[in-house]
């Protein structure tokens, strides 16, 4: 998991992706699903299931207040 955590932290193939979704089920980490690259937060936000805790990584991507292209990596926990 640490070197698919790396690859996504890095945008590397095959783990170059817009988010990941993923449980821990008995002290192991589960991935649900995942989004392309062109893949929306909004995305990510509706393949949360309603009633089951989850846990998602997405690489946001957005302009500086100077106009600069950046991204950040957001940790999300889903509780319901």
């Amino acid at each position: 998991m640490v070197s698919s955590f790396n690859d996504f932290k890095l945008q590397r193939a095959p783990h170059n992706y817009r988010y990941f979704v993923y449980r821990i089920e008995d002290g192991t980490i589960v991935i649900d699903s995942h989004g392309e690259r062109d893949a929306t937060y909004d995305d990510m936000a509706d393949s949360l299931p309603d009633d089951e805790c989850r846990y998602a990584l997405v690489d946001m991507e957005f302009k500086t207040e100077d106009g600069r292209d950046t991204s950040k990596m957001l940790f999300v926990s889903w509780f319901y």
